[in-house]
């Protein structure tokens, strides 16, 4: 029973490490995970209006259907700090494709268009679980760690053996 338990846990363990880490190293430029054409985001701040705090958005990009009066997500570059921004746009350049939005006029490159809110999937309380374990103390507490003790102990054991090899070697 006691194995059947630990290898439940081990299972377990592996179905989150897997994701979590796939979700680090699928990490953009401005600390995002994009999958293909699906960007990942967790609202952590109120940058983001009408989202929830500890939701999980998966927002696809498709910027060709993008038209005045829509609300894009995009990451705002003004200040020194990127943060992930959404707003109406007012109008549309073609040439290069600039969205210019809000009412303080802000021109948006279409490659810091995340998408619209129309393609955005909205998942509640997923997002506080994984911005959790993507952190970097929970990361390190809840992944590292474990596979760090389990490692101790593995060698622990092996010195151990290796012990009752020699012990046995000498009394012969």
């Amino acid at each position: 029973m006691k194995r059947i338990i630990v290898n439940i846990l081990i299972v377990f363990y592996v179905i989150i490490t897997i994701p979590i880490t796939l979700l680090l190293i699928n990490y953009n430029d401005y600390d995002v995970t994009v999958l293909g054409n699906n960007t990942l985001l967790i609202p952590r701040k109120t940058d983001l209006v009408g989202y929830d705090k500890n939701s999980l958005l998966i927002v696809s990009k498709n910027i060709k259907n993008i038209k005045a009066g829509d609300t894009i997500l995009y990451y705002d570059t003004y200040k020194a700090n990127v943060s992930i921004k959404n707003d109406k746009v007012a109008s549309i350049i073609e040439n290069p494709k600039t969205f210019i939005v809000g009412s303080e006029s802000h021109y948006i490159l279409d490659n810091y268009v995340i998408g619209t809110s129309k393609t955005v999937k909205v998942y509640p309380l997923i997002g506080g679980v994984i911005a959790l374990l993507t952190s970097k103390m929970g990361y390190l507490f809840l992944i590292i760690l474990p596979i760090l003790i389990l490692f101790i102990l593995e060698l622990y054991l092996f010195i151990m053996e290796v012990r009752k090899t020699k012990n046995e070697k000498t009394k012969k």
